[in-house]
């Protein structure tokens, strides 16, 4: 019992792996507006998020 908890857990640890974070570019337009590039794989797509800070 002993031996196929031990695999079990190898097996599991073995599936986790660390995660990558990728590495981002950040720069502001003329209008002040940030803009941060995030390089994921050899995806070409485009994924655009407008986040508004109403209390400012």
């Amino acid at each position: 019992m002993k031996n196929i908890t031990i695999v079990f857990l190898i097996l599991i640890s073995l599936a986790f792996k660390a995660q990558v974070i990728p590495s981002y570019e950040t720069f502001s337009l003329k209008n002040g507006l940030k803009v941060y590039l995030l390089q994921y794989g050899n995806i070409p797509a485009i994924n655009v998020k407008l986040v508004l800070n109403p209390g400012r």
